[in-house]
């Protein structure tokens, strides 16, 4: 349950365009931590500067995996 999926998409300069989307569901506390802490992670790491502008078609729409196994070094 604390495996999430989440969704962002991105104007060219690195910057989110709309706020991203837990695609993972779930209601427990647990998950509803996980996933505000997922969305802050992902806004307060904008902008993205580390995307190669020419390459924008293939980063414009990502959908990123936290998984707090890989997170804890496990």
């Amino acid at each position: 349950e604390l495996t999430l999926e989440v969704e962002i998409q991105l104007k060219p300069d690195g910057t989110l365009s709309p706020p991203p989307v837990v695609l993972t569901g779930g209601n427990s506390p647990l998950f509803m931590a996980a996933s505000d802490s997922a969305r802050r992670a992902v806004i307060r790491g904008q902008p993205y500067t580390m995307l190669k502008p020419e390459h924008y078609e293939l980063w414009k729409d990502v959908v990123i995996t936290f998984d707090p196994q890989f997170m804890a070094g496990n």
